[in-house]
C-alpha cells in the first residue's frame, strides 16, 4: 500500500504547477454536442444525410451544398437542469439533495451566401459563416451527509515524501502551496514530534481506528463550448454535394467547489471540530481541427452520406486558487486558522479524437426520416502539459495522465434517429439519440429524446426544438489514493462517492431568413 501513497505522491506534488487536471477535463473537451437550430434539435440532430442548416454542417459538411438559397439565422437557446446528488455510505441513508438551475444562452448563427457558376455542371456552390453552440457547462451539484473518511486523508497523502519510507514526510518548505502546504499552515497536518529529525505527518482523526464525518459539498459550474465554422460546398448535377469546413472550438469553464467537514451529531471527534476547503478553478482555450464531407442522392427519395472530422488541438489556460480554514481545541478552546494558495496558472494543449459519421435519409415531399450512426474513440484523447513546460514532473504526469485515459475510456458508437412530417409550410419533428458511455467499465447505453416543431416560409423560417436527457452517473467530491497508513491491511484514505442523476429539459428557437 506504501508504494501505491508514493506513486499518488509522485503524481500530484512533484510536478511544478500542480494543476488541476484530470481525465474528466479531457472528456468534457472531446464529447461535445451541436445544438445549433431548432430543427436540428428537433430531430436530435440526425441531419448528416440532409444538409441545408447551418448546424448540420458540423455533422456532414456535404450539406453546404444542399442550401438553394443564402440564408442568415440565429438561435436562443433555454436550460433547465436539476441534478439530484445523494452521499453513499455502507451503513448510513443519506438524503437526496436537488439542485435546479435554469439558464439561456446564445445558441448560434449562420450565414450562408453562394451562386450558381454558369457554363458549368455544378448547380450551385456556397460559403458559409457559422456559430455553433456545442457544449453548456452548467450543472450544480450539491449534497450534505455522513460517511467515513475525510478530505484530511488526502492532505495527509500529499505531504508523504515519495523517496522516503513508512510515513516520512516532505520538509515544511517542500510541501505544495494548493493542498498539503495550506494544511500544514493551518494545523490541519502537523508533525506530533518535533525533537528528532525525522518529518512525520499526522491529523487529529489519523488516530481513531472508524470515525465517520458530516460533509457538506457544493459544486458550482458554468461556460460553454462553442464552434466557428468556415465552410465551402458545392452541388454536382444534384447528385453529389461535397463541402468542408474550417473550425475553431472555443472552451471555457469554470468551477467553484467549497467542501465543508465537522462532527457528525452526537460524535466527539475532538481536537477536529470543522473545516472547510474551496477551489476556484477557470480555463479558457481554442483550437482547431478541419472536416470534409459528401453527400449522394442515387435516387430522387435516397440520400447517403459520409463525413470525417480530425482530431482538434486545443490550447487551454488554467487559472486556480485554493483556501482553507480549519478549526480544532486547543486548551479547551476553539482555534481557527486560514490559509489561501498563491494564484495558480498553467498553459497546457488536449487533443480530441476523431470521427466518422455515415447517413442515410428518406426524403419525400411529406416530410424525411433520417439517421447518423458515428464512430469516436475517446482513448485518442491526449493531455499535451509539456507544449510550455519543460520539467520532468510535468512530462511524468503527462504520460500518466494519458495511460489513465487509455485505461478510463473506449471506442463509443452512437445513433441518432429523426424524422420530419410537412403538412404544407408547417413542420412536426422528433427524434431520439442512443450512444455508448465513455467509460470502459460502463456498458449502460445513454438515450435522449427530442421533438419540434417549425414554419417554413418562402422567405423567413421559425423552428422550435425540445430535447430531454436523464443520465445516472457517480461524483467524486475529492480524490484519494486509498492509502493503508498504519499497514494493517485496511484502506485508511477512503475515497468518498455521490450517486448523480440529472434530468435536463432544453428548448431552442431559431429565426431564419432566406434571400
Amino acid at each position: 500500500q506504501l508504494k501505491l501513497i508514493q506513486l499518488f505522491i509522485i503524481v500530484t506534488t512533484t510536478i511544478s504547477t500542480l494543476c488541476a487536471q484530470l481525465t474528466i477535463d479531457a472528456l468534457r473537451i472531446s464529447s461535445p454536442t451541436v445544438n445549433g437550430t431548432g430543427r436540428f434539435m428537433g430531430v436530435s440532430g440526425a441531419m448528416g444525410a440532409l444538409g441545408g442548416d447551418y448546424s448540420a454542417i458540423c455533422v456532414n459538411p456535404g450539406g453546404i451544398g444542399v442550401f438553394r438559397k443564402s440564408d442568415f439565422a440565429f438561435s436562443g437557446i433555454i436550460t433547465s437542469s436539476t441534478q439530484n446528488a445523494t452521499l453513499k455510505d455502507e451503513s448510513i441513508q443519506n438524503s437526496n439533495f436537488e439542485t435546479i438551475k435554469n439558464k439561456f444562452n446564445f445558441g448560434g448563427a449562420g450565414f450562408v451566401i453562394g451562386g450558381s457558376p454558369t457554363a458549368s455542371n455544378w448547380e450551385r456552390v456556397n460559403f458559409v459563416l457559422a456559430f455553433n453552440q456545442s457544449a453548456q457547462f452548467g450543472v450544480n451539484t450539491n449534497f450534505a451527509g455522513v460517511s467515513s473518511g475525510s478530505i484530511l486523508d488526502r492532505f495527509l497523502e500529499r505531504s508523504l515524501d515519495p523517496n522516503g519510507v513508512e510515513l516520512d514526510g516532505l520538509q515544511p518548505d517542500q510541501l505544495d502551496g494548493f493542498e498539503a502546504g495550506l494544511a500544514y499552515e493551518t494545523g490541519a497536518i502537523y508533525d506530533p514530534i518535533t525533537t528528532d529529525s525525522k518529518t512525520t505527518y499526522i491529523h487529529d482523526l489519523l488516530p481513531l481506528k472508524t470515525y465517520k464525518t458530516s460533509k457538506v459539498h457544493s459544486l458550482k459550474e458554468s461556460g460553454n463550448m462553442y464552434n466557428f465554422n468556415i465552410g465551402l460546398g458545392g452541388n454536382y448535377k444534384e447528385k453529389l454535394f461535397i463541402g468542408g469546413n474550417l473550425n475553431f472550438p472555443i472552451y471555457s469553464h469554470s468551477s467553484v467547489k467549497t467542501h465543508e467537514e465537522t462532527a457528525p451529531s452526537g460524535t466527539n471527534l475532538s481536537p477536529f471540530s470543522k473545516l472547510k476547503y474551496s477551489e476556484t478553478t477557470n480555463q479558457e482555450g481554442g483550437g482547431v481541427n478541419i472536416a470534409v464531407g459528401a453527400i449522394f442522392k442515387p435516387a430522387k427519395t435516397l440520400r447517403l452520406g459520409l463525413a470525417y472530422q480530425s482530431p482538434s488541438y486545443i490550447s487551454i489556460t488554467e487559472s486556480y486558487l485554493n483556501t482553507l480554514t480549519y478549526s480544532y481545541v486547543e486548551n479547551n478552546a476553539i482555534t481557527t486558522n486560514t490559509a489561501t494558495s498563491p494564484d495558480g496558472l498553467f498553459e497546457y494543449a488536449v487533443i480530441t479524437p476523431q470521427f466518422v459519421t455515415g447517413s442515410i435519409a428518406y426524403v419525400s415531399k411529406f416530410g424525411f426520416l433520417s439517421a447518423d450512426v458515428q464512430f469516436k474513440d475517446y482513448n485518442q484523447s491526449k493531455f499535451l502539459l509539456t507544449v510550455n513546460s519543460d520539467s520532468p514532473a510535468d512530462a511524468t504526469y503527462q504520460n500518466i495522465l494519458n495511460a489513465d485515459i487509455d485505461k478510463q475510456f473506449k471506442p463509443v458508437w452512437s445513433t441518432n434517429l429523426g424524422a420530419e412530417a410537412a403538412l404544407a409550410k408547417f413542420r412536426l419533428r422528433a427524434g431520439t439519440k442512443i450512444s455508448q458511455s465513455e467509460f470502459a467499465n460502463d456498458d449502460k447505453l445513454k438515450i435522449s429524446y427530442s421533438a419540434g416543431a417549425g414554419y417554413r416560409g418562402n422567405k423567413v423560417y421559425f423552428d422550435l426544438g425540445f430535447s430531454k436527457r436523464v443520465e445516472d452517473g457517480n461524483y467524486l467530491p475529492y480524490l484519494t489514493g486509498n492509502s493503508d497508513f498504519n499497514n494493517d491491511g485496511t484502506i485508511d484514505a477512503i475515497q468518498p462517492l455521490v450517486s448523480t442523476k440529472l434530468n435536463q429539459y432544453q428548448l431552442l428557437m431559431t429565426l431564419g431568413f432566406k434571400f
